[in-house]
């Protein structure tokens, strides 16, 4: 029964590696999970569009942000801004979201 499976195991791979030999661009990509090979849900032109797309979001979000923490903590009134308690929590969440989109931007460009 071993050696079936083995037998079995080995034809899947054989097969998947000719369906992944023969795949053109229009199709799904076809990858590997546990042994498995499953095909992705996205077409390769999609999966660059997403990327090209989570860059501009996080680029963005990391310029709002960071002008929110430069407003908060400008040179006027920053005593008076950060007695408020809405202002310190809008500074946190602001702090919270430049780092967040910082790093996006790093990972997807780098």
């Amino acid at each position: 029964e071993i050696e079936r499976y083995q037998t079995t195991r080995r034809t899947t791979q054989e097969q998947d590696n000719r369906r992944t030999l023969t795949m053109s661009s229009s199709e799904h990509p076809i990858i590997l999970v546990d042994g498995h090979a499953i095909q992705h849900p996205y077409l390769p032109w999609q999966i660059n569009f997403l990327g090209y797309l989570s860059l501009g979001t996080a680029s963005l979000s990391l310029i709002g942000s960071s002008l929110i923490c430069l407003h908060v903590l400008g040179p006027s009134g920053r005593q008076k801004n950060l007695s408020k308690p809405h202002l310190r929590i809008l500074l946190a969440m602001s702090v919270n979201d430049v780092l967040f989109s910082g790093v996006t931007v790093l990972n997807l460009v780098l």
